[in-house]
């Protein structure tokens, strides 16, 4: 039975087609894929005399690049798929009459190093998958960037989450997701919380928006986290908390002056809104602590 985080990323083809053309034009095989298109295919690439071989997903690309590309997510080594990639490709030459590239998406750099081996045809021949892994995905911290390609967004956070980008990453990534439907909302929110470090995670708990209703079962947890601490100290909901600004300060800018965490241990709610509010933009320690006189609320 395929996991949840294979079926994600087989999702993302699903609800992006284009998908595989913008990872193509990573890999530097496509020069843009601006004016390409995206088609999903049948994934089922048996003959009706053979046995059954299946990709996990199939993308007919159109416009400016014509090949169809099979996409096999691959989260570890799999010593079967040198004998069932080749398979695939010819069955799909032999469908489609058409160049065919075999891309192969994994969120791990040892598997991707083993997806990009060379694989033997025959004997003179040689399959050289096109390889998607964390080093070729992009780093997407910019909110636009996000909202305009949330599978991208989703990609990133996945596959930088635990770095020191991780705060980053993950809340452009969820702030994109929540424009999509409901179901995948709730898929990639989890996906993406789940593979945030843990300094990262409570930083995208102390920004979310107040009226943010969770969707998710994680969510729904921190939700409810949140309401027991609110019940037992009696205070107004909010999100966040000085221990939650410490980790996303230490994520962003190393290890804190005593001083520095003090004030924030010390700091009124407000401040820490503000200052947490403040941290994404911020491009030293100081602009996340900038006087009163230049943003309402701050701490001085």
């Amino acid at each position: 039975m395929p996991s949840i985080l294979h079926q994600t990323l087989c999702e993302l083809f699903h609800a992006r087609p284009h998908l595989a053309a913008e990872l193509l034009e990573a890999a530097r095989l496509l020069p843009t894929a601006a004016n390409v298109e995206g088609e999903l295919l049948p994934a089922d690439l048996s003959q009706s005399s053979a046995p059954e071989y299946r990709a996990d997903v199939v993308v007919k690309l159109s416009g400016d690049a014509e090949m169809t590309v099979i996409i096999e997510a691959q989260l570890q080594p799999d010593p079967t798929k040198p004998f069932s990639w080749p398979v695939y490709v010819a069955v799909a030459q032999s469908q489609r009459r058409g160049k065919v590239a075999l891309l192969v998406l994994t969120l791990d750099e040892s598997t991707a190093r083993w997806a990009a081996r060379p694989v033997a045809v025959g004997i003179t021949g040689t399959l050289r998958p096109v390889v998607i892994g964390p080093k070729s995905l992009p780093v997407v911290t910019e909110l636009s960037q996000a909202i305009e390609n949330p599978e991208i967004a989703v990609l990133s956070a996945l596959a930088h989450g635990r770095r020191k980008v991780g705060a980053q990453v993950g809340r452009v990534a969820a702030e994109a997701a929540r424009s999509l439907d409901a179901e995948r909302r709730r898929l990639y929110t989890d996906l993406i919380l789940q593979h945030l470090n843990g300094a990262a995670r409570r930083a995208l708990e102390t920004l979310m928006i107040k009226d943010w209703q969770p969707e998710s079962e994680f969510l729904r947890a921190i939700d409810a986290r949140q309401e027991a601490a609110i019940e037992a100290r009696g205070e107004a909901r909010w999100w966040g908390s000085g221990e939650a600004l410490v980790g996303m300060l230490e994520t962003r800018f190393g290890p804190l002056p005593a001083e520095v965490t003090l004030r924030v241990e010390n700091a009124k709610l407000d401040e820490l809104r503000v200052c947490s509010a403040r941290l994404l933009e911020a491009k030293t320690l100081a602009e996340v602590f900038q006087p009163a006189s230049r943003a309402n609320g701050s701490m001085a």
